[in-house]
């Protein structure tokens, strides 16, 4: 019995000294188990109320290059210490837009079909207007003057040829002052009388010129030697120049032989026969031109 009591003791201290270490080591995994949970829970922020969050629909927005852009999610705001509860405020309805009014469309009057012009007959061109006419008797550069005293003055181209009968009672010779001019056929008289021009003049038609022959008679109606002559009623009454307005007579059919009569400022009556191959219809015709010409150049002062 007594071997049998230490033994007993040396197991009952034994059994002691490890409920001791169990204990001691309960506590130490207790204490830092709580020791943790303590420093868990003082690191945690405390978890506020929540407040309602009204969310609004951001409307989408274009990137510049046509895509959508990605909407920026707002940062975390740091955690707001709890405060008395706030109440939500109220958006305003939005306004309801009204719908557009369609406007009423007018409808558009069928437009008429161009109808093409009505072709016209073409018109000639306008003649073209004749040259200024001087104020006065008109001198030339350059061509030829024939002079008598005291009843005429007149100018003709170098290639005239200005043929006349003086009036010498004394010597048979009686013309009247009657001037002939002929153009491009050179003529040579020896003292003729004015009865042989007169009638070389008369037997000369427009057919019997050569082309762009011009015969031009020039007679003083007051001659005491001036044979009558009787056109009848003048056709026109045509301005030589500005200060010489003369009556027109067309004596051919064919318009090339014309007569003119007018009176000069000493009221004595003077007669134009001219007689050309040409019809002088047109103002540009140089033949034309040239008989306006020396006719412009007559001076009865």
């Amino acid at each position: 019995m007594e071997e049998q009591r230490p033994h007993r003791t040396i197991v009952v201290l034994l059994g002691c000294l490890g409920s001791s270490i169990l204990l001691l080591l309960t506590l130490v995994v207790g204490g830092t188990l709580g020791y943790l949970v303590y420093r868990n829970q003082r690191d945690e922020p405390s978890t506020p109320t929540p407040s309602p969050v009204i969310r609004q629909a951001s409307p989408t927005v274009r990137s510049a290059f046509g895509g959508r852009a990605t909407p920026t999610r707002p940062a975390a705001s740091p955690t707001p210490t709890p405060r008395e509860r706030s109440s939500p405020t109220a958006l305003p309805a939005p306004t309801p837009t009204p719908a557009p009014t369609p406007t009423p469309t007018r409808a558009l009057a069928p437009s008429p079909t161009p109808v093409p012009p009505t072709p016209t007959a073409t018109s000639p061109p306008p003649a073209p207007s004749p040259p200024p006419l001087p104020a006065g008797p008109r001198t030339v550069e350059g061509w030829q003057e024939y002079r008598d005293p005291g009843y005429l003055r007149i100018q003709l181209p170098p290639d005239w040829v200005l043929v006349t009968t003086p009036d010498y009672p004394e010597y048979n010779l009686r013309s009247c002052h009657c001037y002939w001019m002929i153009m491009s056929e050179p003529m040579v008289q020896n003292s003729p009388s004015a009865e042989d021009v007169a009638a070389w003049f008369d037997s000369m038609g427009p057919d019997d010129l050569p082309m762009g022959g011009v015969l031009i008679e020039i007679l003083r109606m007051d001659s005491e030697y001036a044979p009558p002559v009787d056109w009848g009623q003048p056709l026109a009454s045509v301005p030589l120049r500005q200060d010489l307005v003369v009556d027109y007579y067309e004596l051919s059919d064919d318009a090339r032989v014309v007569g003119y009569r007018y009176r000069d400022a000493q009221g004595r009556q003077w007669l134009i026969l001219l007689k050309t191959n040409q019809v002088l219809a047109s103002y540009t015709n140089p033949l034309k031109i040239t008989i306006g010409t020396i006719l412009q150049t007559i001076d009865n002062r």
